[in-house]
């Protein structure tokens, strides 16, 4: 991403971080989980929302998960399937 901006790589990660309060790592992961809460309200497993989302690691993407979100994708799945039931 530096090179692409022509930028010193620990200097645009100070950029980054004065401009949003966040590391490009949060804010990438942010956006993955953002993106995966979606895909995780259609009938699409967790492993495969966690590929979707840019996550090689089933591990990983819930541990990220569980700390955006303070509870786990199946949870997260569940409780919006159940919202989805009460609404039709």
């Amino acid at each position: 991403m530096a090179k692409e901006v022509n930028l010193n790589k620990e200097y645009l990660c100070r950029l980054f971080k004065k401009a949003t309060k966040k590391t490009i790592s949060d804010y990438i992961n942010l956006v993955r989980i953002s993106k995966a809460s979606e895909f995780l309200k259609k009938n699409i497993s967790i492993s495969e929302v966690a590929m979707m989302s840019g996550f090689s690691s089933l591990s990983y993407f819930n541990k990220v998960f569980k700390d955006y979100k303070h509870c786990s994708p199946g949870t997260y799945k569940k409780i919006y399937s159940k919202a989805d039931m009460l609404i039709e």
